[in-house]
């Protein structure tokens, strides 16, 4: 959990922690977990020829 702050650290939030859990950390650490998946997915993959190389060779002339 990350440190309180402002409203954060009033007797009120700590006791709906406590009682149904930190929601906002949760929100947290579900964005950064399909932010990382998008990121993955979005990318483009490796080569796995070098440049100029092909996998199939050209027709013939």
């Amino acid at each position: 959990m990350q440190e309180p702050t402002g409203c954060d650290d009033t007797p009120i939030y700590r006791r709906l922690i406590a009682e149904r859990g930190d929601a906002p950390a949760q929100v947290r650490g579900k964005a950064q977990r399909l932010q990382s998946a998008l990121e993955r997915d979005t990318c483009p993959a490796p080569q796995t020829n070098p440049p100029g190389h092909h996998a199939v060779p050209p027709p013939p002339n």
